[in-house]
């Protein structure tokens, strides 16, 4: 199962994944509101955890749905979790000028590369979130990974939304 799968069905349940790096560990959070329901090892197979607290909260009809949905991706491997390109886009020459667009409302502007601390905003791209804004906003240059404006995510950072 790809990563952006899996955003996408617990986006529609009302759950969140959210990459995250701690100690060397890179994984996945499982989030309700504020609470995390599981991790899951974004390096191993297998590694999957739950929080009994978090979990309590759910909806009982949604558990076992999401037990399953969560084994099958951490027993997915590593490397077939992979969806598309992730990047960063550098409009202007300063260190403000990454392009940042805000979760809730869709709107684009440059600020920091994390778009700190504007909560809600991100700097991070896939492909598929770029080319919709490109479809709205024809001014913004097409996607092209040979342009140095495009700057590939490192893959060890923070995700925060998507």
């Amino acid at each position: 199962m790809k990563t952006n799968e899996l955003k996408v069905w617990l986006k529609e349940r009302g759950y969140r994944l959210v990459f995250n790096r701690h100690d060397d560990k890179s994984y996945f959070l499982v989030k309700m509101g504020y609470y995390t329901l599981a991790t899951i090892s974004a390096t191993e197979i297998g590694d999957f955890n739950t929080d009994y607290c978090g979990f309590f909260i759910s909806e009982n009809y949604l558990k076992l749905e999401l037990i399953k949905k969560l084994t099958e991706f951490s027993f997915t491997p590593i490397d077939e979790r992979e969806g598309e390109p992730e990047f960063r886009v550098h409009l202007l020459a300063n260190k403000y000028g990454w392009l940042n667009w805000e979760e809730d409302t869709g709107l684009l502007s440059c600020n920091t590369k994390s778009g700190e601390p504007m909560v809600g905003w991100h700097s991070i791209f896939t492909l598929s979130k770029y080319e919709k804004y490109h479809k709205w906003n024809p001014i913004l240059p097409p996607y092209n990974s040979g342009n140095p404006i495009f700057k590939e995510a490192d893959k060890n950072e923070v995700r925060k939304g998507s």
